[in-house]
């Protein structure tokens, strides 16, 4: 039997009984080098906000109420390198990748529209 999707066979998220939840946006980045050469290790980094005062849940909830105004050290992320997990994949190999994802909320995202009044002046929090 085959299985067809049909535009009724998904629900509007008003309709759906639980909330949505949040997801993650991922940057996949080339790197140039071997893994020696750059210090890489077959592993997943997860820096979370964390110590003081602030608990792990304090900081990712910080972060979610206002991304752009946490210090960078503070946002909850996940570091990870595809190729050093492959094992087909030769680690001498001079390319590698690199995948950064970081939390976001469902809400963050919408219809694309074409806003670009005051765009650039976002822009500049997100280089450092």
């Amino acid at each position: 039997a085959r299985l067809v999707a049909t535009p009724d066979a998904f629900y509007e998220l008003s309709r759906l009984s639980v909330r949505q939840g949040e997801g993650f946006c991922m940057a996949n980045i080339g790197i140039r080098g071997s893994a020696s050469e750059l210090g890489l290790e077959c592993c997943n980094l997860w820096p979370q906000p964390a110590g003081g005062d602030q608990s792990i849940f304090d900081g990712v909830r910080n972060y979610l109420e206002d991304p752009l105004g946490v210090p960078v050290e503070q946002i909850p992320m996940m570091i990870t390198f595809p190729t050093l997990k492959d094992r087909a994949y030769d680690v001498n190999n001079k390319y590698h990748t690199a995948q950064i994802l970081v939390l976001a909320k469902y809400e963050w995202f919408g219809p694309v529209i074409n806003e670009y009044d005051g765009v650039d002046d976002r822009v500049p929090a997100w280089k450092e």
